[in-house]
């Protein structure tokens, strides 16, 4: 049996693992004791690798649609046919209509990514998809309100006393804008060194077990609680010095009007929580010296997304831990250093959508995902690249998005495993997976600028091949150059191509020589760039905390768009399980949670079956009736094949300001018993 050492990519924590060998065989995963960052941790889903990579369901062929059937061919056919298809499309329509769809996956191959990216810019197409778009869109308009910005924070865990955590449940997530290994762990450590945490949500969650205080505030309603504290601390604890020198007056003059009427009673009204846990939990903030927040997909996938990520960012900056040592800080880059050019400006002023003039762009000036269907239907996109991800199930209205999919003139998947998508796609292409590719852990989801070469383990199974080189063989057969550069075109096209050159290429401008980067077996963490390098130095504004988009959502009636009364509100919730829309094992039914309260009323008990339905559609699904989850909430995670919260949305249903369309926190009938 032989062992080597790696890094997991199944997500974006990267933690160090080891790796059994059997022969070629994949044979068993453990975590890597000597890992500086993971030390030894892995999770459920990274130990079932050898199950994801020998799956008898892996795509080990290219294959090509003839008759209505996918059927196996060579990459030399696989790739003149798309080739000649995008030639054909483009001479006709231009290239705009060709376009691409990066799902989870995408960034997390970062040398696939890169070439992806460079293959697309040469084309001269600038439509873009991504999974971003459906998830997190608030936390990307945000920070360009507040600050010019397109960048997240994430809480200094290691030094802030007290951790927010809204709609997140780290211990199973491992997090949203700060992904961590053994997340548990951190939570113990942080509260031994005596800082504490404070979980909101509907749920009591893993993670809400371990808090010094659970807040279960009504779905969307976190906009009132934080308005309440962002109240409290204005009202005699706010951070002066710091509000002085990185914040616009006027706009803190607007934010203390917009919150005044929230005072403790009327937030708790509104969150239906104890009062005296409010007043606990602005206690709790006031004697902090510095605060760390974290919000999730509990935040970011609803209705109240923009409010409640505005107020997060209101809190941090009254209470001075904005982009300071224990409080919430921002990465600021490794593969290229950032503190002299944040990404930034108005990611909404490229054309919008003509299908849907209604959704801007948010996501790095990308289309959002809610117009993708209308795009194909008026044709403005006849051609799209799937790379890593699964758009037929992760955006709402499947039946409506897999039929638009069905009618492109090319579908191209690079993938793993079947899928809805690949279920209609032209061809599909097997991707090499994290244990038969070397390529980057670039730590762009980590508190500190990180690098770290991952070895392959094996040999690529059958013709899967790393996705760089599709793009590469792509742009070979369409004359243009690698990563959209003459100049690196130049440069790759004199030696051998392969995944350490093309790694090294991309980090050609990184913060620290790719050759120190090689030698040190745990990767290179760069410490060299201190809180306090983006707010307010590097900022194009002092913070606007008050913005007036915002502040107009904040004064009309958001909390009337809050589905509440009698009736139930679906939120969502991870799983361990699964990573998005990837299961790397097979994974079991999704339950609906249901209050026992709630279950009685309709003469529901655990393990029957009923069905969840809302004016878009309905999925049939397994209760578990659970004190855990709030009266007057279910809980249903999204991203699961087997029923999908994506039946119960619809893309007509999207928020107008960050063009995502609602999945969490909207009103939802629950039916049954079901005949078994």
């Amino acid at each position: 049996m032989d062992e080597v050492r790696t890094a997991c990519r199944i997500c974006a924590v990267g933690c160090g693992t080891i790796v059994e060998l059997d022969g070629d065989r994949v044979v068993r995963i453990t975590g890597d004791p000597d890992d500086p960052w993971s030390q030894g941790y892995t999770c459920s889903k990274g130990r079932a690798g050898p199950e994801f990579h020998h799956d008898p369901r892996r795509f080990d062929v290219p294959l090509m649609r003839v008759d209505g059937e996918l059927v196996p061919t060579t990459w030399e056919h696989a790739l003149d046919d798309i080739a000649a298809r995008l030639t054909a499309v483009v001479a006709e329509h231009g290239p705009a209509v060709v376009a691409s769809y990066t799902g989870t996956g995408g960034p997390l191959d970062p040398s696939g990514y890169a070439m992806a990216q460079g293959f697309f810019r040469a084309l001269g197409s600038s439509t873009m998809y991504s999974a971003l778009s459906v998830d997190c869109s608030g936390k990307f308009l945000v920070p360009e309100l507040i600050a010019g910005v397109q960048l997240q924070f994430s809480p200094d865990l290691a030094s802030t006393d007290l951790l927010l955590a809204i709609g997140i449940n780290t211990v199973v997530s491992h997090g949203h804008g700060l992904m961590m290994p053994n997340p548990l762990g951190h939570v113990r450590d942080l509260r031994a060194r005596g800082a504490r945490l404070v979980v909101v949500d509907p749920r009591r969650s893993e993670t809400a077990h371990h808090a010094d205080l659970h807040l279960a505030a009504a779905p969307g309603t976190d906009p009132a609680l934080l308005a309440y504290l962002v109240r409290h601390v204005l009202d005699g604890h706010a951070d002066h010095a710091y509000l002085d020198l990185c914040a616009d007056p006027d706009g803190v003059a607007r934010l203390r009007d917009l919150v005044a009427p929230y005072t403790a009673e009327r937030a708790a009204e509104i969150c239906a929580v104890p009062i005296a846990d409010l007043e606990t939990l602005a206690a709790m903030v006031t004697s902090a010296r510095r605060i760390g927040i974290e919000t999730g997909t509990g935040v970011s996938m609803g209705r109240s997304a923009n409010l409640t990520e505005w107020l997060v960012w209101a809190l941090a900056a009254v209470t001075g831990s904005l982009d300071r040592a224990g409080g919430c800080t921002f990465n600021p880059g490794f593969l290229r250093a950032i503190e002299d050019a944040p990404p930034g400006g108005r990611g909404d002023l490229g054309p919008r959508p003509a299908s849907r003039p209604d959704l801007p762009r948010i996501v790095n000036g990308e289309l959002p995902c809610a117009a993708l269907a209308d795009e194909i239907d008026a044709g403005a996109v006849r051609a799209l690249l799937v790379r890593m991800g699964n758009p037929a199930l992760a955006i709402p209205d499947p039946e409506r998005i897999t039929a638009a999919l069905g009618r492109l003139d090319v579908l191209v998947a690079i993938e793993a495993h079947p899928s809805p998508t690949t279920d209609v796609a032209t061809h599909v292409l097997p991707v090499a997976d994290h244990f038969e590719r070397t390529d980057l852990v670039t730590g762009y989801l980590q508190a500190t600028p990180f690098l770290r070469r991952a070895p392959a383990v094996v040999e690529p199974v059958g013709e899967r091949r790393p996705q760089w080189w599709v793009f590469a063989e792509l742009s070979r057969r369409m004359g243009l150059p690698l990563f959209g550069s003459s100049r690196r075109d130049a440069e790759l096209r004199q030696g051998e191509l392969d995944d350490d050159a093309i790694a090294a290429s991309i980090s050609a401008h990184a913060r620290r020589p790719y050759a120190e980067v090689l030698v040190a077996p745990y990767g290179v963490r760069d410490k060299s760039v201190a809180p306090g390098w983006l707010v307010p130095r590097a900022l194009p504004r002092l913070l606007d905390l008050a913005p007036a988009e915002l502040a107009a959502d904040f004064a009309g009636p958001w909390r009337e768009r809050v589905a509440r009364g009698d009736g139930l509100v679906l939120v969502n919730r991870r799983t361990a399980a699964q990573y998005n829309s990837l299961a790397v094992r097979p994974a079991p039914e999704p339950q609906v949670l249901v209050h026992p309260e709630d279950a009685a009323v309709r003469g529901l008990h655990d393990g029957d079956r009923a069905r969840l339905s809302t004016a878009s559609g309905s999925c049939d699904v397994p209760v578990r009736v659970t004190d855990t989850i709030g009266r007057g909430a279910v809980s249903f995670p999204h991203a699961y094949r087997s029923a999908n919260v994506n039946q119960l949305t619809s893309t007509a249903d999207t928020d107008p300001r960050n063009a995502m369309p609602i999945l969490s926190g909207f009103a939802v009938e629950l039916s049954g018993p079901l005949p078994s």
